[in-house]
């Protein structure tokens, strides 16, 4: 009989199988196109991002998507009699975090609400947020909070989905470590090249001073890329409930 894995490994092996080259295939098409797109047609290419244009749009369908397929699982998981183990807790609100993010960064694009409703902002507001819109990320003070939370969330969906599996683990973690990988979500590793699509395009933003002028573009362009990945997340944790995986 085989054995149940651990409640911190999201990893299924048939959706591993399914998701595997899709996934590959779609983020390697993901990169090239984009990069491509700025090389041959910068204008066209910035015009894509602009707001309220074609990328944000495709952002906030799929974290929809993301938000859908991780509550669900997160439902799931609170409704289990184990979920009161510490471990097993700790496990489900570091998924709660990725629940947060896709939310957070929803409400961001769509600056909660704000247009929608007509709400204009306070001009001592305006100060604070260093513009017109309702974002948090506009605040004055939040760029190193939002720095350190881009590198949290760039080693949980890049280098730990390996790091704390073999074979990678046996080498970088010490055997006497080793029983702390339980207390790790590990996302599964079929959807990591996502995610490291949208980390790509981060590290053009963030380095491109060093050689030429910010590319402040490609920051929507590592938004769409980090919402479709959460989105396959999303979608793979559905399908993980439908198949009754964790109970």
């Amino acid at each position: 009989m085989k054995a149940e894995k651990h409640f911190s490994e999201l990893e299924i092996e048939n959706l591993e199988g399914i998701y595997r080259g899709f996934v590959a295939k779609s983020s390697i098409f993901a990169l090239l196109s984009i990069i491509i797109l700025f090389l041959i047609s910068p204008n066209f290419f910035d015009r894509l991002q602009y707001e309220d244009g074609y990328i944000e749009n495709l952002t906030v369908f799929f974290l929809f998507i993301a938000i859908v397929g991780m509550g669900r699982y997160i439902l799931n998981e609170l409704k289990h009699k184990g979920v009161t183990n510490l471990k097993r807790l700790f496990v489900t609100i570091q998924l709660l975090a990725f629940f947060s993010v896709a939310l957070y960064a929803s409400l961001q694009e769509l600056e909660f609400g704000q247009r929608a409703i007509g709400y204009e902002l306070s001009d001592s507001s305006k100060d604070a947020t260093k513009g017109d819109a309702m974002n948090l990320h506009h605040r004055e003070n939040m760029e190193i909070f939002l720095a350190f939370g881009a590198i949290v969330f760039s080693t949980y969906t890049s280098i730990i989905p390996h790091a704390f599996r073999r074979p990678w683990s046996e080498t970088l973690i010490p055997a006497k470590f080793s029983h702390l990988s339980t207390w790790v979500l590990k996302i599964p590793r079929s959807i990591v090249p996502a995610f490291v699509v949208g980390i790509i395009f981060i590290l053009i933003e963030v380095l491109s001073p060093l050689v030429t002028e910010e590319l402040e573009e490609f920051n929507e362009y590592s938004e769409v890329c980090f919402a479709y990945a959460l989105a396959l997340l999303g979608t793979y944790l559905w399908r993980a409930v439908e198949q009754d995986r964790f109970n």
